[in-house]
């Protein structure tokens, strides 16, 4: 049990405190709707178990529908086609930063499960959020 607060305190931390580097690619599309957030990073973490997306938020109206969380969040990983959910906590609920209220500029993370550290670095991953789908994100 100790050995588990432990692993969750220190993928908290390593989510929190990770640095996201900047990468210029404008707003996401997806069918040329404007979703309202920008992908930044892609990255393995927690000994490649766990993927940590990093996203701004461009247009916080927009992004508001998209980060409801009644919606379904998952990667998908393009070369296999397996599915990669966001894992819920007992006591913390689902890895993922919530807010009703997005504020434009910010970063916000999500974390996935990477089961069986399938997806590795150099590979393609599709986010699905809800209806909509944002393709071809490469993982660092």
């Amino acid at each position: 049990m100790k050995k588990q607060l432990i692993l969750i305190s220190l993928m908290l931390l390593m989510a929190c405190t990770a640095g996201a580097k900047e990468k210029v690619q404008g707003p996401q599309t997806v069918k040329g709707i404007d979703l309202g957030i920008e992908p930044v990073a892609l990255r393995l973490t927690a000994n490649e178990t766990m993927l940590d997306l990093r996203y701004k938020v461009t247009d916080a109206e927009r992004a508001a529908s998209l980060l409801d969380r009644k919606k379904d969040v998952y990667l998908l990983h393009e070369a296999s086609g397996k599915v990669f959910p966001v894992p819920v906590m007992a006591k913390l609920g689902p890895m993922r930063q919530i807010t009703q209220s997005p504020k434009p500029g910010k970063v916000y993370f999500v974390l996935f499960s990477n089961t069986g550290k399938l997806i590795q670095s150099g590979d393609l991953a599709t986010l699905v959020l809800g209806d909509f789908r944002l393709e071809h994100l490469l993982v660092e």
